[in-house]
């Protein structure tokens, strides 16, 4: 088994830098001048190596288009928001989610509420949120609209996408009014996930230049641009035999608008926290749809693959939003966090929680490090939290991981355990507590009873003990058969009995004979990342939240 942290002096350092877990989240992108991009972006020619969102203006055709002509006549709109895969390889999607932005309701009216476009998305199992469009706060405050949408996949099937697709997530239909001009439509604070809540794409910049607009671009996520065409000049009506002193001027759209006075109030989308443990789903490790895991008990090493004496946990978080106290336009983005951690001492010794976000290579690193000197150890339950410093720079928004954990399995379990069939002590890892807040101490948007998160995940965990795994090493071997033959034939009463020998039946039937032979034998080569039968994890007792 690997040696227990020493928690309390780990607690103690985190107020230095700590290197940990590297989060996808916020990897830089080139940035691009969206006028100067919108030439070239109208597939099929990919434009970047990696899953990106783009915005289409003409759904008609195939192409995605960023630049479309659109005749001056009042109408309906659509515009299609697509997922693209262009990373070189299949993936799966698990979740995303976005906003769009519409900078001038003079042109184009408030959307329709978004819905999942089921033609590309036919999974049944998705989990949606598609609140009302913001009709009168966005950006630039009254004349603009936001629009968000978001889903989770809650079944264990996923939605595959092969390299090169072109997904249709969402339509959003606007209404053209029938005055000319032209207006940006702008994807941002983008996020999807693969089936293990790994980032495939984020894009969580929400800064917008001045009307008129000269949007940067975020990569991998492009706006799409409408130019709405002047209405035709008036035709004079022809002369009759009794002519009428009729004057028709032309009529000429000189519109300009005015930018209005600058607020920004991003649509409330309720922050989700939940636990993502290491191991393998394909081996029957690890289940993510309930979620649940296995802690194998390993002793003489090297107990270096996930879950091998230890087992380390992701506390991930989706669909963080925040406010903007200071007035730049930006969310001020998260400053601080905390949860508590509930578990059974009798078979979990310690959780050993550490900082991910404000760590070298989190999503809000360049906040950090944090101070988290003020969590607090009990015994059953750690009070888990850190603080930054400062108003700027601005907190990560969007979906990222936030902290680790590193469960520990209790040494004296290995009395009351033994590697026959379908061993194991089940347990549940509890959240409660969970909150969140900007670095003004604001809770994120969409938080519950003065500050909670709506949704704070749990995790069952089985510890057990590879079958056929008589010296603890996590695999079946050669080791393991020279043990069980060499206590082959001894009896309840002799010297070289012993439960741990005695594996079947699981009941023990008192001595050491051919069956318990063939269990270890007849799993020869079985490991605890593949183990030969699969050794499934134990749902909870009752369900999460029961």
């Amino acid at each position: 088994m690997k040696k227990p942290h020493a928690l309390i002096g780990l607690l103690a350092a985190l107020g230095t830098a700590i290197g940990v877990l590297v989060a996808v989240v916020g990897l830089p992108y080139g940035r691009l001048n969206y006028t100067a991009f919108a030439g070239i972006y109208n597939h099929p020619a990919a434009a970047q190596a990696n899953v990106h969102l783009s915005l289409d203006c003409d759904t008609t055709t195939s192409a995605i288009d960023a630049v479309c002509s659109v005749p001056n006549v009042p109408g309906s709109r659509a515009i299609g928001v697509k997922l693209e895969n262009w990373s070189g390889a299949a993936k799966l999607y698990g979740a995303f989610n976005f906003d769009v932005y519409n900078p001038d309701t003079t042109l184009l009216t408030i959307p329709g509420v978004p819905a999942l476009n089921v033609v590309d998305f036919p999974s049944i199992e998705w989990s949606c949120s598609s609140p009302a469009p913001d009709n009168d706060t966005g950006a630039y405050g009254a004349g603009a609209t936001d629009s968000f949408f978001g889903c989770l996949i809650t079944g264990a099937a996923y939605e595959p996408a092969a390299d090169g697709s072109e997904k249709t997530v969402s339509t959003l239909t606007y209404g053209v009014t029938g005055t000319a001009g032209t207006v940006t439509l702008l994807p941002f604070a983008v996020s999807a996930a693969d089936e293990n809540a790994i980032t495939l794409l984020a894009c969580d910049s929400t800064t917008l230049a001045p009307v008129p607009p000269v949007i940067g671009v975020t990569e991998p996520c492009f706006p799409t641009t409408l130019n709405i065409e002047p209405p035709p000049t008036a035709t004079p009506a022809p002369p009759t035999d009794t002519p009428t002193n009729t004057n028709t001027p032309t009529n000429t759209n000189t519109f300009t608008p005015v930018p209005p006075t600058a607020t920004f109030t991003p649509t409330p989308q309720g922050a989700v926290q939940y636990k993502v443990p290491e191991g393998s789903v394909a081996n029957g490790n690890v289940d993510l749809t309930v979620p649940k895991a296995n802690l194998f008990i390993c002793v003489t090493g090297p107990c270096a693959g996930p879950g091998e004496g230890d087992l380390k946990v992701i506390e991930h978080v989706i669909n963080v939003t925040t406010g903007d106290s200071d007035g730049d336009l930006d969310q001020d983005g998260l400053g601080a966090y905390e949860f508590n951690v509930e578990y059974d001492n009798f078979i979990i010794q310690s959780v050993n929680p550490t900082d991910v976000v404000f760590a070298a290579g989190g999503a809000g690193a360049t906040r950090g490090p944090a101070n988290c000197t003020f969590s607090l150890v009990l015994e059953n339950k750690v009070r888990f939290g850190c603080v930054t410093t400062g108003p700027s720079p601005d907190g990560p928004t969007g979906n990222f991981d936030l902290a680790q954990l590193d469960l520990v399995p209790h040494p004296d379990l290995m009395n009351d355990l033994f590697p026959g069939n379908d061993n194991g002590a089940p347990t549940v890892i509890k959240d409660n507590g969970c909150e969140l807040a900007d670095v003004f101490g604001h809770p994120v948007l969409g938080s519950v009873g003065g500050g909670l998160l709506a949704t704070c995940g749990d995790l069952a965990v089985t510890v057990r003990i590879l079958e056929g795994d008589l010296n603890l090493d996590c695999a079946v071997n050669v080791t393991d058969e020279a043990l069980i033959a060499y206590h082959y034939a001894a009896v309840f009463g002799s010297t070289y009995y012993s439960t741990w020998f005695d594996l079947e039946p699981r009941q023990h039937d008192l001595d050491i004979d051919i069956k318990d032979l063939q269990k270890v034998f007849g799993r020869d080569g079985s490991t605890c990342q593949n183990p030969i039968p699969q050794q499934t994890p134990v749902n909870p007792g009752v369900p999460f939240g029961g």
